[in-house]
């Protein structure tokens, strides 16, 4: 898997899977979690969308299911509580803000929070 900064993957040419590390800026909605239909109440979904940056250059990152579970360890065991589809904000996260991380992630067509370019993880490489 190919390694890039940040600003590389901004460029239109970018295809495919690549590893990145970048900086934990904010949560931009707060972790999402829904069940795709009524048959699966025993695994639900999550979503978080992160703002990170890498000097001056911003982008939003997707990351879901495990990766947000491991992230977003209080919030995620409080919306599964509430049993249905919900969001809530990871007050968790706040510690985090500055911290590198290294990520697997692939290019998502469309621009997310503020137009910034969003890109979907597809693996967290830290331990």
């Amino acid at each position: 898997v190919p390694v890039r900064k940040l600003p590389e993957l901004f460029d239109a040419q970018f295809d495919g899977v690549v590893v990145v590390a970048v900086w934990f800026d904010s949560v931009v909605e707060g972790v999402d979690m829904w069940f795709s239909d009524d048959q699966s109440k025993d695994m639900p979904k999550f979503r978080m969308k992160m703002k990170v940056n890498h000097g001056d250059d911003i982008a939003v990152f997707a990351i879901f299911d495990k990766d947000v579970q491991n992230l977003a360890m209080e919030t995620c065991p409080v919306l599964l509580s509430m049993g249905e589809s919900c969001s809530l904000y990871p007050d968790e996260m706040e510690c985090f803000y500055g911290d590198a991380y290294i990520y697997k992630v692939k290019k998502r067509d469309d621009a997310d929070f503020d137009d910034l370019s969003s890109f979907q993880v597809t693996s967290l490489c830290n331990e």
